[in-house]
């Protein structure tokens, strides 16, 4: 895991200013639409994510403050040093590495989905409960 978070990081750190000279970037509002654009984004540097991966950069972003969060609302903040030390370029990440990504944000996204259906499964008993 902490190699894979190294690997996103680096990843996220090259597209951050990619995002920023985006100019689709100031229209996109929604994770989704996010999602799309960064997926589109590492496409054209030369590396095909999956959409679940593009959706992990997308949090990995918001949680590195390069997008800021108003409820639902995402834009694109002023990037941090970090990320604007790393030059746009070709991305270099092999295939191993990509295989890692794509593993751990598949298993990241199924963990989300287990922790939503157990708690729709204690709304749905607590209806029940109420309505018996």
């Amino acid at each position: 895991a902490a190699r894979g978070d190294r690997v996103l990081r680096r990843l996220c750190a090259v597209l951050a200013p990619v995002l920023a000279a985006d100019p689709e970037a100031t229209t996109c509002t929604r994770c989704g639409s996010w999602a799309r654009l960064s997926a589109r984004l590492c496409c054209g540097l030369g590396l095909r994510v999956s959409p679940a991966l593009a959706l992990h950069v997308v949090r990995e972003l918001g949680r590195h403050g390069v997008l800021r969060t108003q409820g639902r609302a995402l834009q694109l903040a002023e990037p941090r040093p970090l990320y604007r030390r790393c030059a746009p370029g070709a991305l270099r990440v092999s295939p191993e590495d990509l295989e890692l990504l794509e593993d751990l944000a598949k298993e990241r996204l199924e963990r989300r989905k287990r922790r939503q259906k157990a708690r729709d499964r204690g709304r749905a008993a607590k209806r029940q409960r109420a309505g018996d």
